[in-house]
């Protein structure tokens, strides 16, 4: 019975270590999985490059980020980038709003989508 409750105890301590190492490191990979985005977009709020500055994404309406000129479809988009519509169009952009002009094909590796909206959702 002891060594359950040391075992108890020491999850208690431990695992918010872990977990918040494993978060720092799936944003790191996020971080590495921006290095892709980089020839298009920012994450500062300075003037867009090609595409928009991805700054505030997460939770940011689609299409209206200001100074930026979003396609018709992209301007007429009624959503909000959340963390799941951010995971179906890094994976077909295309398919979530059809005539975008992001020539990027999409990432097929559902992790590295994962860890790039985490790193992303860190980007307030």
């Amino acid at each position: 019975m002891k060594s359950i409750a040391c075992l108890a105890a020491l999850l208690a301590v431990t695992t918010p270590h872990f977990a918040m190492a494993q978060d720092a490191a799936t944003i790191a990979r996020g971080r590495a999985q921006f290095a892709r985005c980089q020839a298009c977009h920012t994450t500062t709020a300075g003037p867009a490059r090609i595409g928009p500055s991805l700054k505030g994404i997460v939770g940011r309406p689609a299409g209206r980020q200001p100074n930026f000129r979003y396609t018709p479809n992209m301007a007429g988009a009624r959503f909000n980038w959340t963390a799941e519509r951010l995971d179906a169009f890094l994976a077909k952009p295309r398919t979530v709003v059809p005539g975008t002009s992001m020539v990027f094909a999409g990432m097929p590796d559902a992790a590295a989508r994962a860890a790039l909206i985490a790193y992303l959702s860190t980007q307030r």
